[in-house]
């Protein structure tokens, strides 16, 4: 089966909706397979985020590792969405086993965040053997 990429260029005589420019394709490329065009206004659209869907505080993951002690160092970069100071700022980060279940839970924090400034926090786990992903979410804030 062979791949047809067409390339529109609008001009004056541009046809009016989705339906005939799709049967305007079918008729120039005839046994094309010519997909209907998507419409935004179908139910399953869904609105872009915005920055008011922002959290107050944001957070990344900047760095998961074993250190030379075997220990688990977790290293977050937070993000004050706010409009105020943050004194601190908390997550709890579950450490997880290779099959996704927890296996201890340690917190991290990052102090004194600016308005739309970045802070960064770590925090070390215990010298477990099979420490392999960690989840984290913002506990708390103030």
């Amino acid at each position: 089966m062979r791949a047809l990429i067409a390339t529109l260029v609008l001009g004056a005589t541009v046809p009016a909706s989705a339906d005939e420019l799709v049967d305007a394709l079918r008729k120039k490329f005839p046994g094309a397979e010519i997909q209907e065009p998507y419409a935004p206004s179908q139910p399953d659209a869904v609105a872009a985020p915005t920055a008011s869907d922002a959290p107050a505080v944001g957070f990344e993951y900047e760095s998961f590792h074993k250190t030379q002690t075997g220990a688990v160092e977790i290293v977050l970069k937070f993000t004050n969405n706010t409009d105020e100071n943050l004194r601190a700022v908390f997550a709890d980060c579950a450490l997880l086993d290779k099959d996704h279940k927890a296996v201890t839970v340690i917190r991290v924090a990052a102090e004194n965040i600016e308005p739309g400034g970045v802070a960064y926090g770590n925090n070390f786990g215990p010298r477990i053997d099979g420490i392999e992903h960690a989840e984290c979410r913002v506990s708390r804030y103030r």
